[in-house]
């Protein structure tokens, strides 16, 4: 439970900031994600890598990540609410961005990014290429599909 309060706190953090560029604020909640997972990688891996197998049955562990979910999914609204995202389901979309940054961090705490960040700053510019990637697919500008 210690792994989610401190990410729930992480985006706490990112979401009491006064938003002045709807961009940098959901960058600042993609950095949270994986400065926790890169910082702490053994909370990481207990709290995502399936070592408990049925966190229902933990209530104050699954009340931890329930919580912290629900701060990616209110930093969703408050993109869709500024004009940023397009208006879908904020669960859907928060699960693909939830996604994203699990499968990056991953890779990367596993020695499996196969771009070898150099240093951090390497590491800030790949993290800032996979939000605008993720961007692209969430912008309100990036064209209208069948995905509901």
């Amino acid at each position: 439970a210690q792994g989610f309060r401190a990410l729930r706190d992480a985006l706490d953090q990112n979401l009491e900031e006064p938003i002045v560029d709807t961009r940098i604020f959901f960058r600042r909640c993609v950095e949270a994600y994986i400065d926790l997972a890169l910082s702490r990688p053994r909370h990481y891996e207990l709290m995502f890598g399936g070592i408990i197998p049925d966190q229902k049955r933990f209530e104050e562990l699954h009340e931890a990540g329930q919580s912290a979910f629900q701060r990616l999914l209110q930093s969703i609204r408050i993109c869709q609410r500024r004009g940023l995202f397009r208006k879908r389901k904020p669960i859907i979309m928060a699960f693909h961005v939830w996604s994203t940054m699990h499968g990056f961090a991953m890779l990367h705490i596993s020695g499996q990014n196969p771009l070898q960040p150099r240093d951090s700053a390497d590491l800030r510019s790949q993290i800032g290429v996979m939000v605008q990637l993720l961007r692209r697919g969430l912008d309100v500008d990036s064209g209208r599909g069948p995905i509901q």
